[in-house]
């Protein structure tokens, strides 16, 4: 615009303005055409200020609103993915508690499965002991083929624990009413009053359930304990039948 303004003073000029202006020579500025370039240059910087302004303004809400749906759609993502990991670890701690499950379940199938087999052997087991222990006694010449037997019968015993089948042995243990089974009571000097002093036969369970008690013979302590108390006992007895007849002849008197 201020080479405008020159232009158009230049056309405007006067022959003799014009003819120092060709010759060379330098026009001096007058305070009126100083101002007036002063003006128009203002005009422009100011039109450039409030360019970059509005430049600068119509982009700041622009960005500011896409930030903003930017971390809109991160929150988003976030809970999404907390929502998926909170379920995958449900999922693998219901599959660990199925799969613990299951097991049980199988084992305790097997285990009942396998009860009404193992107790029809017992029988069989108890029979092959016995025969065993009687051969030994009175067959001694026999022993070579009874060792055979008796191998035989220790394979079959292990077969059996293999399958979760435990021998119920109790000798010189407190009598225990849940797995054990009291014939008779018999003083001991080997053996302190409540404990199992001899089994009679053997019991069995597979693995926590109990197919039969051990039939065993409980201790009533040292047979001289015995003896003193049951005389302790009927001298009692006596005593208080003694004072119930003299009581009684008093109050008939």
């Amino acid at each position: 615009m201020a080479k405008t303004n020159h232009s158009k003073q230049r056309h405007g000029k006067s022959p003799d303005a014009q003819q120092r202006d060709d010759s060379g020579e330098a026009e001096p500025e007058t305070p009126d055409s100083a101002a007036e370039t002063r003006g128009s240059e203002s005009a422009s910087e100011a039109e450039e200020e409030a360019s970059r302004a509005a430049g600068s303004g119509g982009s700041e809400p622009e960005s500011s609103q896409e930030t903003s749906a930017l971390l809109e759609k991160l929150d988003q993502l976030s809970a999404e993915r907390e929502d998926y990991r909170q379920r995958m670890l449900r999922s693998v701690a219901d599959f660990e508690n199925y799969r613990r499950r299951m097991a049980r379940e199988k084992d305790d199938v097997r285990a009942v499965a396998a009860a009404g087999l193992v107790e029809d052997l017992l029988p069989v087991l108890d029979n092959l002991k016995l025969g065993l222990d009687a051969a030994r006694e009175h067959h001694p010449e026999a022993k070579s083929v009874l060792d055979g037997i008796g191998i035989v019968q220790t394979q079959f015993e292990q077969v059996l624990e293999q399958h979760g089948l435990e021998a119920i042995e109790p000798l010189g243990a407190e009598f225990d009413p849940n797995f054990h089974e009291a014939v008779s009571h018999q003083p001991s000097d080997a053996f302190a009053e409540g404990k199992v002093s001899f089994v009679q036969r053997i019991g069995y369970k597979l693995r926590d359930r109990l197919l039969r008690p051990a039939v065993v013979v409980v201790s009533s302590g040292p047979a001289s304990e015995v003896v003193s108390g049951s005389e302790s006992a009927n001298q009692e007895g006596d005593s208080e039948r003694q004072n119930a007849s003299t009581k009684k002849g008093g109050d008939s008197s």
